[in-house]
């Protein structure tokens, strides 16, 4: 092929470029390469390497030029690919992760050098994975495809160029980093109250319910908000620091968003140490039980009592349920440590026995995660065996919550802790989700009435209207009812007065360690038979 063949076949932008390389060539003795784009008989492109290599005439410092041609085109295509999978998520086809850590560090040197703010909009979409367990993994892939075109419906304009990839987006900068996270990245944002309108129209935006294969979905998003420089000058910092801000939005209620303070970085700070010590809480023997007193209100005797869990942290002391079982829930601990509760509620049952203390009953809250577990039943018939207890002795408290989960795949293992023995109440009741057709499904033997009901009950006509309700139902429907959070006498009477059954409350005791409730009860006992007529609503006396 001759030299002006060659630079015919050449495309156009290389043309100029090979010119000179073999021009240059022509008067070296050293063996080259190039890389250039050609066009093919049929006009398609091809991509070529030439290893160059020079005979010289011996006349001339000019020789003639030898070329061998290898078609690279398929290999600088897989190439391109493989790139592209490395910096795009192959769902949604955004910038991934690491593709964006990486324009994000370009354009703080660029915010720097200006003078300019910008805001990051970390996203997480609220409880994605009930879709993915009730609907599918593809299911959850199209509903994230449809997600990410909605995002950007309700960004800035904004084009950015990274290398030879250019990321152009009609209304922003987004990325998809990872599983239900996305986050935006807002140019020129030098106030919250232009970021936060930006979070007020994706919030709103997902009002609308999304069409998947024949679904109809609706889906939330809980957003953080991080401001440049303010909140971080480097990228890790302020991805941070709007991933806390996004978690106090998750906390606070989701569908909606929050910016970043140091206040919550405190709180985060606080719940990492909290996280750290409930992994080795159970393994270091931290946690333990309290009981509180449960009376009947038809011959004042003691009906049994609910095990609290407590957690004696070494350094926070003691740790009230509320501050610790929501986080157990998120951290999936939640189950080990009901597993730990049942054991330990056995072993006491056991022990006070050989004290001489033959206690009805001991109340253990169990959560729908709990529930879940398909060797809970065998688990508390182990536990019942290795202590010796009966199964009737234990009584299961379940929350209306379980009436929003997988409510057919909870009822049977209801049924077989019912069919071993043990009782099963419904804990909080008018609360959450009161559906008599999911209550008349349960093996329920009790209702408790919740104690925000109790605590306005001789003030409030509504809330005495709702106990009466509650327990002229539940008797109809053949439950005991149990009032909580009764605190003084007047409560007391209503409820005698109203035929409930069982009530527990300060009015009797606080909840008590194992020792002091021994003694609650031992002090308790005197007092009915009237040798100690006199007795106090704590632990001492």
């Amino acid at each position: 092929m001759s030299h002006d063949d060659l630079m015919n076949c050449i495309d156009e932008k290389d043309v100029s470029r090979v010119g000179n390389i073999l021009n240059e060539a022509s008067f070296s003795n050293k063996t080259n390469s190039l890389e250039y784009a050609i066009k093919s008989s049929d006009g398609e492109s091809k991509q070529i390497r030439q290893i160059i290599d020079v005979d010289k005439n011996g006349i001339t410092d000019e020789g003639r030029i030898f070329g061998i041609f290898q078609d690279i085109s398929d290999l600088r295509e897989a190439e391109k690919k493989v790139r592209t999978l490395s910096l795009f998520d192959n769902v949604t086809g955004l910038p991934n992760r690491r593709f964006f850590k990486r324009l994000l560090a370009q354009t703080i040197v660029s915010a720097k050098r200006h003078k300019r703010g910008f805001a990051l909009l970390n996203i997480n979409l609220d409880k994605f994975m009930r879709v993915n367990t009730t609907l599918g993994h593809d299911v959850g892939n199209e509903l994230l495809i449809e997600v990410s075109q909605r995002l950007k419906e309700n960004l800035l304009d904004a084009d950015y160029l990274f290398e030879q990839e250019k990321v152009q987006l009609e209304n922003g900068l987004l990325a998809h980093f990872g599983g239900d996270d996305f986050i935006i990245l807002l140019n020129d944002i030098y106030s919250e109250d232009a970021a936060a309108k930006v979070a007020v129209r994706i919030n709103k935006a997902f009002e609308k319910s999304f069409n998947i294969s024949g679904q109809e979905i609706h889906m939330t998003t809980s957003i953080g908000i991080g401001i440049y420089p303010d909140d971080g000058t480097d990228t890790e910092e302020i991805i941070k620091k709007s991933g806390i801000a996004l978690h106090n939005a998750k906390e606070t209620g989701r569908n909606c968003y929050r910016f970043y303070t140091d206040a919550m970085n405190a709180i985060s700070f606080q719940r990492l140490i909290m996280e750290t010590g409930l992994r080795n809480a159970l393994e270091r023997e931290e946690f333990v039980l309290f009981y509180q007193p449960k009376v009947s209100l038809l011959d004042g005797k003691l009906d049994g009592a609910e095990a609290l869990i407590r957690w004696k942290h070494p350094e926070m002391g003691i740790v009230p349920p509320n501050d610790f079982i929501p986080l157990a829930e998120s951290m999936g601990l939640i189950e080990s440590m009901t597993d730990w509760v049942v054991a330990e509620a056995c072993r006491q049952l056991s022990a006070w026995d050989k004290d001489g203390l033959k206690l009805e009953s001991v109340s253990v809250n169990i959560t729908p995660a709990s529930l879940m577990d398909k060797n809970i039943n065998d688990y508390v018939s182990t536990q019942l065996e290795k202590t010796g207890v009966e199964a009737s002795r234990l009584d299961f408290e379940i929350t209306e919550s379980i009436f929003m989960q997988d409510f057919d795949e909870i009822v049977p293992v209801l049924h077989g802790l019912k069919k071993m023995g043990a009782s099963v109440s419904v804990d909080d009741f008018g609360t959450g989700y009161s559906s008599l057709s999911y209550l008349k499904r349960l093996p329920t033997s009790r209702l408790k009435i919740d104690q925000s009901f109790i605590r306005d009950l001789m003030h409030d006509k509504d809330d005495a209207i709702i106990v009466n309700a509650v327990i002229s139902m539940a008797h109809n429907l053949g439950f005991d009812v149990i009032a909580e959070g009764v605190e003084d006498e007047g409560q007391l009477n209503y409820l005698r007065e109203h035929h409930c059954d069982v009530v527990q409350g300060y009015y009797y005791s606080c909840p008590l360690s194992a020792d002091d409730f021994f003694q609650w009860v031992k002090g308790y006992e005197l007092q009915l038979s009237g040798v100690n007529p006199v007795l106090k609503n704590s632990a001492g006396f």
